[in-house]
């Protein structure tokens, strides 16, 4: 648990193909009552077991999260037990059947949640571990990526770091990177990765110019040093030209990423997806 969310951890299973892991890890979970299964279990403290015959009962009464990953994932019976140190939740954890039936009884369930118990302390140990590792390999990269732009002056190259960076962030359709021209007038788009299904393609987008309004809501990105959702009432407040082509893509999520040297704003990147929210520790990755 973080932020008022359930993000996923670990998955102990060979059994799950890789593209359904890289699904299970992308989606955060509100820990609303409401939201999951998992997230009832989590505030109450209870435990939850359902086998093959609870679960096609109680289907269409499932939160539609829960419904999917019991569909994508092909699960018969499902325990799900909340992992409690020093009277805090700090996580859940499902141990499911996939194709086939355990049926577990009182006892077994019992001995199970004695283990999850004395568990508690080394997962929040091990959770506090992989967070370590993980910042560790972020600012690693970062330090890459500053010795590389340190290092050249060559724009391509700056530019082609730009891209492997949002390549490895994932979730994103589409981006533009816009740089503002010597005499701060004109956005000009120097690097694009447009939706397959907009007519107008990468190669046409580059060296696409619109004109630099500092009031229009793009640009609050400047004004608040930080990333901007671009929501639907913002989008009506966008300069035009930027404006028509977000409408152009009708895609639900939009962000805008100030570029800053030596303090002054000299860019931004427009990124888009089409379906998939943008998370809270994605924007702060795209702040990074």
């Amino acid at each position: 648990t973080e932020n008022n969310l359930l993000r996923f951890f670990k998955n102990y299973s060979d059994d799950v193909a890789p593209e359904l892991l890289e699904k299970m890890q992308q989606v955060d979970v509100q820990l609303d009552k409401k939201s999951s299964v998992s997230s009832y279990v989590a505030i109450k403290q209870r435990w939850i077991y359902a086998n093959a015959d609870m679960l096609k009962e109680q289907q269409k009464k499932m939160s539609e999260a829960d419904r999917k990953t019991v569909e994508m994932l092909g699960i018969t019976e499902n325990l799900i037990a909340p992992v409690i140190d020093k009277g805090e939740s700090i996580g859940v954890i499902h141990l499911t059947a996939a194709k086939i039936e355990l049926n577990l009884d009182e006892e077994t369930i019992q001995e199970v949640l004695g283990f999850v118990d004395s568990m508690a302390p080394h997962i929040r140990t091990a959770r506090r571990m992989d967070e370590l590792e993980r910042l560790k390999q972020h600012q690693e990269r970062l330090i890459e990526v500053v010795r590389t732009i340190s290092t050249t002056m060559d724009t391509d190259n700056i530019l082609d770091v730009l891209d492997r960076e949002l390549d490895q962030l994932g979730e994103i359709d589409s981006y533009m990177l816009n740089l503002l021209d010597e005499r701060q007038e004109y956005f000009i788009s120097y690097r694009a990765k447009m939706p397959e299904e907009l007519s107008v393609s990468s190669d046409q987008y580059l060296k696409f110019k619109y004109k630099y309004v500092p009031d229009n809501a793009e640009n609050l990105c400047f004004l608040q040093r930080g990333v901007v959702v671009i929501d639907e009432n913002k989008l009506g407040r966008c300069t035009s030209g930027l404006k028509d082509i977000l409408l152009s893509m009708k895609h639900d999520h939009v962000v805008v990423v100030p570029l800053f040297s030596s303090g002054e704003p000299f860019g931004m990147l427009v990124i888009t997806n089409r379906e998939v929210p943008f998370r809270d520790r994605k924007i702060n990755a795209l702040e990074d």
